[in-house]
């Protein structure tokens, strides 16, 4: 029996994970690197990069504005490196 207040979990590492991994091994090409994968190391360092390429800062709440983050800071960096690439290279340097 499930009460009124009973909210139930909410996994957004693991369906971000999934959907990532899901794409990148049933596409080709940019479909590839559909999702980047939310994790907590990520989202802490995302505003300092934000603020390092001029993106107004923005209190990131939701998985569209942390995967939009992620993507203007790739574009305004014209490093040419994909959402799977950005993904690891913060959670490794900040781990």
């Amino acid at each position: 029996m499930r009460h009124r207040w009973h909210r139930g979990r909410r996994n957004l590492s693991f369906a971000s994970k999934f959907c990532h991994y899901a794409c990148f091994y049933l596409f080709d090409g940019k479909y590839r690197d559909n999702y980047s994968i939310y994790d907590s190391i990520v989202n802490k360092a995302l505003p300092s990069y934000m603020e390092r390429y001029g993106i107004k800062k923005k209190r990131i709440t939701t998985y569209a504005e942390y995967q939009e983050a992620i993507d203007e800071v790739i574009k305004k960096s014209k490093s040419g490196i994909g959402r799977n690439g950005f993904d690891h290279l913060l959670w490794y340097c900040y781990k």
